[in-house]
């Protein structure tokens, strides 16, 4: 069973953190452990762990740009329609089609919008 975790942008500092999604008013938090370590994070940032790690054993979350080692193609994560993809261009990849270790995680759309075609941050 995949360890159901989140990751987002501190909104206080713009660091990144892992932990468990929570709310708490009007703030979307990332909390260490159930009682004390949480911050407010900024909405927009928020991905979901999808269960995979990269070819160096780093997590791959919603929100990563990846590199396809066999074919050395970039994709963004997204989960869409209950499912995690990857995203090259127009066409969409099945996540868990992929093998674990095959991808390595090179940036993220909210730091390098660059590596996917987007703007520079």
């Amino acid at each position: 069973m995949r360890e159901i975790l989140f990751r987002g942008k501190r909104a206080d500092n713009g660091e990144w953190v892992e932990g468990y999604y929570s709310t708490s008013g009007n703030y979307e938090c990332i909390m260490k452990d159930a009682l004390y370590d949480h911050y407010i994070v900024d909405p927009s940032t928020v991905g979901q762990f999808t269960g995979l790690l990269d070819k160096d054993g780093k997590r791959i979350f919603e929100g990563d740009v990846v590199r396809d080692i066999d074919d050395g193609g970039l994709r963004s994560v997204a989960y869409v329609s209950g499912a995690f993809w990857t995203f090259a261009r127009d066409t969409m990849y099945d996540l868990m089609g992929n093998c674990n270790g095959c991808l390595e995680v090179v940036g993220n759309v909210h730091d390098n919008p660059e590596l996917i075609g987007g703007e520079e941050g």
